[in-house]
């Protein structure tokens, strides 16, 4: 073998040491965040007014699952029937804005991107205003404050695909339409909220802001429905948003319509968010940080990245709805907390980066 031969066979040697390498380390990073996520569900379950230990909690919830015979205890009832449809709330809504997140960012090439960049949650916040404050459900049921929140939230999708139709679906395009909208759907609804009544307009406040105390077990079932599917789709579209960290040129060499794809993975995120805040009411930050926070402990490969991102959102709803029932006597509106304990966290993201932010 020829020098230059011996050279490629080292290079190519050290190229696959470097891959299992990351692949070891993206491993580990994974493991202990599933670790710190199981952790601190079970701090999120026994904090409160009534304290219950770690140990119990996972007890009662073992019992519950495996060994089906509940014990009529003040213990069981708050663990089972009121913390742990919260804190499964809270999960789900983590992995939901935190993975449409990752897409939304990876789609467009934009670290400020998050899943209200295209106004769902605007459109969502005009929905849920118009229920509770006009009393003008689309279906008059118990569920029609979701059902108006879910229908509105879609609005702003339908209205950005209607624009690509004629226009590219540039990520500058999806960006600026979004935008304008999300301020559209925010005047309206300040509107509306100025000619409601004081008990109807706190309540909307509060669904505007974010809110996990509406989180019961018949709500978790359709989040998960919306959620899990759609973040197999995102997930099963992370080779292809590889290619796009190289540019579109060569993600077209390589056959992919990136047109199209953006505009699948805009309705996938855009159903798997309204899904979410139908049920939790809009929580900031979440979905714009988690994959920041994941980029710098995975790397830019899109796979370990949306799972690490899905953990890290997680983690953050259940620490944020922690600090919501312990910095307050009463217990805060968890988008309150979320963006108290974003802002920074993004702030320092930002200072700590030694290159431009993206």
């Amino acid at each position: 073998m020829t020098m230059d031969g011996n050279n490629l066979y080292l290079d190519r040697n050290n190229l696959y040491l470097a891959y299992l390498h990351d692949k070891l380390k993206s491993t580990i990073i994974i493991v202990i965040l599933i670790i710190l996520l199981v952790l601190f569900v079970g701090i999120g379950i026994g904090v409160g007014l009534y304290s219950i230990s770690i140990g119990d909690v996972y007890s009662i919830i073992i019992n519950h699952i495996f060994c089906n015979n509940p014990i009529d205890t003040v213990d069981d009832k708050v663990v089972w029937n009121l913390r742990l449809p919260r804190v499964l709330t809270a999960v789900v809504a983590g992995i939901g804005l935190a993975v449409a997140g990752s897409a939304m960012q990876n789609m467009l090439k934009n670290p400020l991107a998050d899943p209200y960049t295209t106004g769902i949650s605007s459109g969502a916040c005009l929905g849920a205003t118009i229920a509770i404050t006009l009393g003008l459900p689309i279906v008059n049921t118990q569920y029609g404050i979701i059902i108006n929140a879910f229908v509105l939230s879609l609005i702003p999708t339908l209205i950005i695909l209607l624009i690509t139709k004629y226009k590219r679906a540039t990520p500058e395009t999806i960006i600026l339409i979004g935008v304008t909208l999300m301020f559209l759907f925010d005047g309206i609804s300040a509107f509306v909220m100025l000619k409601a009544d004081p008990n109807s307009l706190a309540a909307a406040y509060e669904w505007t802001i974010g809110t996990l105390n509406k989180a019961s077990w018949d709500n978790i079932l359709p989040m998960v429905l919306f959620v899990f599917p759609c973040s197999l789709l995102i997930f099963s579209t992370s080779r292809a948003l590889d290619t796009l960290n190289s540019g579109e040129s060569f993600s077209k060499s390589l056959g992919i319509n990136v047109d199209k794809m953006r505009v699948f993975l805009l309705v996938i995120i855009s159903m798997m968010v309204a899904g979410v805040i139908s049920f939790t009411g809009v929580i900031g930050f979440i979905g714009l940080i988690s994959p920041h926070i994941a980029r710098i402990l995975i790397g830019s490969e899109n796979r370990p990245l949306i799972i690490s991102s899905a953990l890290v959102g997680a983690l953050l709803m259940v620490i944020a709805d922690i600090l919501s029932k312990t910095i307050s006597t009463s217990t805060l509106p968890i988008g309150i907390v979320t963006v108290m304990l974003g802002a920074p966290i993004f702030i320092v993201i930002y200072l700590k980066q030694k290159k431009v932010m993206w």
